[in-house]
């Protein structure tokens, strides 16, 4: 047996996927951006940006949420060995937690409307070139 609980593994997971999250949401803008061309075309071009847009939110989501998991282990930490109880801890640990949920909502759905605009944009330039 390692030693390593099923939630301490559970937990190093999570974060491994949150950190590779956030580095391809950036390395998903870097490319859209690098490789972005303006055809003229107000539908495809509009498309482009909001699709960087969406990749620029979902990543600072991201980021925020990184930020905040210190604090929130710090505070489950906390409250898990304290042996008097700080009830200002016992009331922010939920906030914490709410906002690191609403957080990832918007990292998520910011990189899927990234993605799909991103799709939708190459896909009307490369139909326009066809024509």
């Amino acid at each position: 047996m390692s030693g390593k609980s099923n939630q301490d593994r559970a937990i190093e997971t999570g974060i491994k996927f949150d950190f590779y999250l956030v580095a391809l949401t950036f390395t998903v803008l870097a490319f859209a951006v690098q490789t972005g061309k303006f055809v003229g075309h107000a539908v495809p071009d509009v498309i482009e940006t909001l699709s960087w847009f969406a990749f620029l939110i979902s990543g600072l989501a991201g980021l925020s949420r990184l930020e905040y998991f210190p604090v929130a282990y710090r505070a489950q930490h906390h409250l898990q060995t304290a042996e008097i109880i700080d009830a200002d801890v016992e009331k922010a640990l939920p906030r914490i937690e709410y906002a690191n949920r609403r957080k990832y909502k918007i990292q998520r759905w910011g990189f899927i409307a990234g993605i799909v605009a991103l799709v939708i944009a190459r896909a009307i330039i490369q139909y326009q070139d066809m024509y």
